[in-house]
């Protein structure tokens, strides 16, 4: 088993030693100025306070770890030499030709005559041009990264100092409701507008959650949720098997049961990879996204660590080894092109050094802190992060792109799991509409189950050993290839429950787009029931079983339905709709996204709109004009409605 220290290990670490050296220095929370708003009055040092000191207590080696991670550095009781990969994302340097240095704070390469310290590192993995960082401006950007990366939001603000926030809200239990003098955002300094949910009464919650049907969903998000939908797995989950050991182990935490759960059949998804699928039209794959799902304080992120160290110990990772199926664990990425090139790994010629042209298949577990902070980062102008994680949910084939600075990536049949946490009432601000009709939000399973009553201190510890040795056989099991088919009685089944509850609900123009959706969600649970079970065969048994996480689904994405499409989504796609309407009457063209971006309100933002538009022509509800002007070369993009191709009738 790994003693690597995990990202939010490293996190706590860092927090607690910028607490620690600030003492009592700091007296009220500390704004960040860009470089070229602060004043030439001796106040710079002061405002830069806190996040200078959260930065420079990071040093090169857990730099390395946070943002770059191609291996565990060769470290020991060296303070220099110690050996990495090069942190270049374009070298692949698999025999580790670059160094560390502790001392200096700094990296050299050998093989490619590189260096740099850690703001390069930082500057790799958050897209940045290096070293054109340092030189265009682009550096305090850089700096507010790296601070979000480490669990803070820095928030922009005209006419006065930027606002530092924490990013998750699982940092910090200080009971303290109104502290004299509120610390740094390190520390416990609530963020405005924070509301405490209060934890139910177990014993309500048991009673009320025994019959499903009786349980009205909650459609008002500002409301606490009091009742949260449970799984019975004691019922369905066979013993003797890696997900009932996994279970039990787990069940002795303080924490929703429903939450390991599913990390449980993620777990069993990671094991298998490529290697064992359902056979259908398109081959169901086992991988899954899941949101831990739960009110501010409940400990969702404490949830992970006893995941990681499972597949730490059962399903490690060799990044020199092309045939490696163990589990790369990735952290957030900066860009969806960072994101690509974690899956990318170029197979060597061991003869020549020489990269042979041929990829070797990734399994990678993306841990994200926060959805908000994928979310935040997909909503960047251009980026395409968003499209990309569907196209890896889905994966079946090599995804490549080509550009510019990099030239090729490409992610040979990349097997992706990913997992984040979120909670209530940031659900609103972070999916809108567009997230659903897309297919994108009905990929996560969002977790969530009756509370339990926390521990105040210590708690039970959860050994994990034995689940890793269940889930090694599951791998062992798995290392022959198999397309799982259903039998007569279980297909039956299945088509029974397709044809009566899930055509409707796609029928229906109604329904919602979560639920209506659910058929591939469904699909993977039996395939994962399956595989728990190491069966060659689906059976009605496992088919019925499955099938009883139908209402804890429809449950959870029902509650999650009435807080999608009533933000700012839809207030903004009504108002390009009108614009591109009313530019198009004045000057008998259809708009471009320039025009657009001109005409709408702007209290949206030009990056909102541009993001708004993207979703739209996804989703269809805008198309690309032709181009009917004549003229060679490059013409500008311009959008007309997707419902009508008639400019004499198109919202009139």
């Amino acid at each position: 088993m790994s003693n690597q220290p995990t990202r939010a290990e490293l996190i706590d670490t860092y927090r607690a030693k910028a607490r620690e050296s600030q003492g009592s220095k700091l007296k009220k929370p500390v704004p960040v100025w860009d470089d070229d708003l602060i004043p030439s009055t001796g106040d710079k040092a002061y405002v830069h306070d806190d996040i200078d000191t959260l930065l420079d207590s990071v040093g090169i080696v857990q730099a390395y770890r946070l943002w770059c991670g191609k291996m565990e550095p060769i470290e020991g009781s060296r303070t220099e030499s110690v050996m990495v990969s090069c942190p270049i994302p374009g070298h692949q340097d698999d025999n580790p030709s670059a160094w560390l240095n502790t001392d200096k704070d700094v990296w050299h390469c050998g093989a490619c005559s590189e260096g740099g310290d850690k703001f390069d590192i930082a500057a790799y993995s958050n897209d940045y041009n290096v070293p054109g960082y340092k030189t265009d401006g682009s550096f305090p950007d850089l700096r507010r990264d790296m601070a979000y990366d480490l669990g803070y939001r820095v928030t922009p603000a005209i006419g006065t100092a930027d606002i530092v926030t924490p990013l998750t809200e699982d940092e910090s239990d200080d009971e303290d409701p109104e502290p004299a003098e509120p610390i740094f955002a390190g520390d416990k300094a609530p963020a405005p507008n924070l509301q405490v949910v209060q934890v139910p009464d177990t014993d309500k919650l048991a009673s009320a959650t025994a019959d499903a049907s009786i349980i009205e969903i909650p459609t008002d998000y500002n409301a606490e949720i009091e009742i949260a939908p449970s799984i019975e797995w004691p019922d369905i989950v066979t013993e003797g098997t890696f997900l009932r050991e996994w279970m039990e182990t787990c069940s002795v935490d303080d924490l929703p049961e429903e939450y390991y759960f599913w990390l449980g059949l993620m777990a069993l998804g990671l094991a298998t990879g490529h290697d064992v699928v359902l056979d259908d039209r398109m081959p169901v794959k086992a991988n899954l996204f899941v949101c831990l799902f739960g009110p501010s304080g409940i400990g969702k992120s404490r949830a992970t660590y006893p995941f990681r160290r499972l597949l730490s110990e059962a399903l490690p990772y060799d990044a020199v080894d092309p045939y490696s199926t163990g589990v790369h664990q990735m952290a957030q990425p900066g860009s969806a092109e960072g994101l690509l090139e974690s899956f990318s790994k170029p197979i060597v010629d061991p003869m020549t050094n020489v990269p042979s042209g041929q990829y070797a298949i990734v399994r990678g577990l993306l841990n994200i802190a926060e959805l908000s902070s994928l979310m935040g980062r997909a909503a960047r102008t251009g980026s395409t992060l968003r499209p990309l994680m569907i196209e890896l949910y889905d994966a079946n084939s090599s995804i490549q792109e080509v550009t510019v600075g990099r030239g090729v990536r490409k992610a040979e049949k990349p097997f992706c799991s990913t997992i984040t946490t979120t909670q209530p009432k940031v659900v609103r601000d972070v999916l809108a509409k567009g997230d659903a009709e897309s297919g994108f939000a009905n990929r996560w399973i969002f977790a969530m189950g009756p509370p339990k009553k926390l521990v105040a201190i210590g708690g039970a510890s959860i050994d994990v050993s034995e689940s890793a040795r269940l889930l090694i056989q599951i791998r062992t099991w798995t290392s022959q290839k198999r397309a799982i088919r259903m039998d007569d009685e279980a297909l039956a089944v299945w088509t029974k429950f397709f044809d009566r509850t899930l055509v409707p609900l796609k029928m229906d123009a109604e329904s919602s787009g979560l639920v209506a959706r659910c058929d591939l969600t469904m699909k993977k649970a039996i395939l994962l029931f399956a595989i728990n079970e190491k069966a060659s065969v689906v059976t009605k048994d496992i088919v019925e079983r499955a099938l009883t996480l139908w209402p804890y689904l429809a449950k959870t994405y029902s509650m999650l339905d009435s807080s999608l499409g009533t933000g700012e989504f839809d207030e903004c796609a009504e108002a390009i709709l009108a614009s591109i309407a009313r530019l198009h009457r004045s000057t008998k063209k259809w708009p471009t996204v320039y025009q657009i971006s001109r005409a709408v309100p702007r209290r949206f933002g030009r990056d909102v709109v541009e993001r708004v538009i993207k979703t739209m022509a996804a989703i269809n509800e805008i198309s690309v004009a032709p181009d009917v002007s004549g003229k060679r070369g490059r013409n500008a993009v311009r959008y007309k409605p997707a419902t009508d191709s008639d400019p004499a009738t198109a919202y009139k």
